[in-house]
């Protein structure tokens, strides 16, 4: 029986009694690792074993301590990763924040926090290694159960893969008979000049087989209202929500959207982005002209409140989290609706990161938001309808957090939308996504 390719491990040599115990832990349920315990660093073949050994794994399960976050050696074997398209598993043993190279490795990265909880961290890499390592030999009847779990959906997805070659190859025979069904139709036609034609405002379309002239395709106008607070003044700081809001912004762009952003803005200064972007979106409205509908998705993250059934997002000046400062510094949420699309009505779908009056949140989204990776996840497929996807986000971010975070979601779209049909949306109404990855805790009151 051939034995599993070792998972890399990357850490710094000073943590190695934190690390080693867990390497060992795991190793006796089967798991198999490549740890440096021999100083290859200073020897000439560094580059050789290091290379070849990150190449060969199928994860590099990295260890983020103050100690990792500052070595060199850490840096690269992660840039490494990086290049080679290896998943990274950052598990984190220290509260530390990484600088901004280790942070872009593992931007929108599913994290494990060591710290708050070993035991319960232990058991969850138990859950996800085997998902990278299939061939591995594992010695608990549970984990094996795991490990057989994640090979039928595996087998399923490939089962799925050849239904749809099959699917997609009948398709292409039935699309070339019609085409060629049609070339004989058309040629008949010509021949005995059984054309029919349609004037409009001067203009001819041909009607092939006496139907109907095809009403004009017209592209919608897609818009973006992106948010990012996390370097507050008065309220604890936290760059999540901005590298949040960057990948969000990336992935909007490349998906044809005009992006009015703003990141770690003042209260005035978010009135203004709000009063730029009500602006286009007002022009739209008053227009004739035979452009699609306009399509709005606002995307919001860092710090929310909620006072008197009211949600409302804190600027990075908000003083507090009382109800004097709330009226006086935060902006409610419909102030961004009515620019950007209204909360009530046809053709909308909200999703907000907690439960109305949830609390916990924060502690939850300390090392990374799992809301927004759950969206870029389920988004990148454009096929996937919207609605489909924000439940499946509901349910992982719950999985993920312990039911520590629970979003909730609610829509009134008039039928199925998915990223791909949204450049095609033609409702007489505006078309609002809004996704706000923020805690709506409760203010405190008095004051």
């Amino acid at each position: 029986m051939s034995e599993s390719t070792p998972i890399f491990v990357s850490y710094a040599r000073s943590d190695s009694d934190r690390v080693l115990r867990i390497i060992n832990d795991l190793e006796a349920h089967g798991f198999r690792f490549w740890v440096d315990q021999d100083g290859i660093y200073g020897a000439s073949v560094w580059r050789t074993e290091i290379v070849q050994a990150i190449t060969r794994a199928p994860l590099v399960l990295f260890f983020a301590s103050h100690a990792s976050c500052a070595s060199d050696n850490v840096a690269k074997e992660l840039t490494i990763a990086s290049e080679e398209r290896k998943p990274i598993l950052p598990v984190f043993i220290d509260n530390v924040k990484p600088d901004a190279g280790i942070r872009y490795q593992i931007a929108g990265v599913q994290h494990l926090d060591w710290r708050a909880n070993p035991g319960r961290a232990m058991e969850r890499l138990k859950v996800l290694l085997p998902r990278y390592n299939p061939d591995i030999e594992l010695a608990d009847d549970s984990l094996k159960n795991v490990k057989r779990a994640s090979e039928r959906r595996t087998l399923g997805k490939r089962h799925i893969t050849v239904r749809l070659i099959l699917v997609l190859a009948s398709l292409v025979v039935a699309a070339g008979l019609y085409a060629y069904i049609w070339s004989k139709q058309e040629g008949n036609s010509r021949r005995s000049g059984d054309i029919s034609t349609a004037e409009s405002s001067g203009s001819k379309s041909q009607v092939l087989f006496g139907g109907e002239p095809p009403a004009n395709q017209s592209s919608a106008i897609l818009r973006a209202l992106i948010i990012g607070n996390g370097t507050y003044k008065h309220l604890p700081i936290s760059d999540n929500p901005l590298t949040s809001a960057h990948l969000m912004r990336e992935f909007l762009k490349r998906r044809g959207f005009e992006v009015f952003e703003l990141y770690d803005g003042t209260r005035t200064q978010t009135l203004a982005l709000l009063a730029q972007y009500g602006a286009t979106k007002k022009r739209n409205d008053s227009s004739n002209s035979t452009e699609g509908r306009l399509v709005c998705f606002i995307y919001y993250a860092g710090y929310g409140f909620q006072y008197k059934g009211v949600d409302y997002i804190a600027p990075v000046d908000c003083e507090g989290d009382n109800e004097y400062q709330i009226e006086r510094d935060a902006i409610p949420l419909d102030t961004l609706f009515a620019n950007g699309g209204a909360r009530k009505g046809p053709n909308r779908i909200v999703l907000f990161g907690a439960q109305s009056g949830a609390t916990g949140f924060e502690e939850a989204r300390k090392s990374y938001s799992p809301l927004t990776s759950a969206l870029l996840e389920y988004l990148r497929d454009d096929t996937l309808d919207i609605r489909g996807a924000f439940m499946r986000i509901v349910r992982d971010v719950v999985s993920q957090t312990d039911n520590a975070q629970r979003p909730e979601f609610y829509d009134s779209l008039l039928q199925p939308l998915s990223m791909k049909t949204l450049s095609s949306a033609v409702s007489e109404d505006t078309t609002t996504i809004a996704i706000f990855d923020a805690c709506r805790g409760p203010v405190t009151t008095g004051r």
